[in-house]
């Protein structure tokens, strides 16, 4: 494998930095966790950094003094994780990519309480009417440019009351440079023609 099919694999393949319930040996690692240490895992300055997933954080559309950070095209209000998910991106450079396009709400919106009243629960259940944007794509602010659009897939079968969501990324890879028309190193032999330096080496 050539070292630019080895540099293009690894843009291709996603790495997992914190999954939103990890087994750990003190219990489980959760979302809360992640809010409370605060980073995630600092690679070179250089790296891509995405955080994704069922946040169950509501950022709304406010963004007074968070402009870096996210847009005001959020849906509904923010909440307590929210807050903490703000705070988090606001500590490790990132922004919210669904509040950054405008679309329509239906495009925005991640989650939709199911209908439990087919089932006939005993338990109250929502009306399947609730809607918010609690999933999330977040990207390091330094490739912020290269975030072409984020939305929600309505059509998509996932077998969930959750939302695909899609993030499309335009990323420049630095070319590979090949070095073989350059010269070889050429070392000094100029000494070794000198008997005393010969003799040291």
């Amino acid at each position: 494998m050539t070292q630019a099919s080895e540099r293009l694999q690894e843009a291709s393949l996603p790495t997992v930095l914190l999954p939103t319930k990890t087994k750990t040996r003190i219990g489980t690692w959760n979302i809360r966790t992640l809010y409370e240490t605060g980073r995630i895992a600092q690679g070179t300055s250089t790296r891509l950094k995405i955080v994704m997933g069922d946040i169950n954080a509501k950022v709304g559309m406010e963004n007074a003094g968070k402009e870096l950070i996210m847009g005001k095209q959020g849906v509904g209000t923010r909440n307590e994780n929210g807050e903490l998910f703000v705070e988090f991106c606001s500590f490790n450079d990132l922004a919210i990519g669904g509040t950054i396009f405008p679309h329509k709400t239906i495009h925005k919106v991640t989650w939709t309480s199911p209908d439990l009243s087919i089932y006939r629960c005993a338990v109250p259940s929502p009306d399947g009417r609730t809607q918010n944007q609690i999933d999330h794509i977040t990207i390091g602010r330094k490739w912020r440019r290269s975030l072409q659009d984020v939305r929600a897939k309505r059509g998509a079968d996932a077998a969930s009351d959750h939302q695909l969501v899609i993030a499309v990324l335009k990323l420049k890879l630095k070319a590979y440079r090949y070095q073989a028309y350059r010269s070889a190193h050429k070392f000094n032999v100029q000494y070794l023609k000198n008997k005393a330096k010969a003799e040291e080496y």
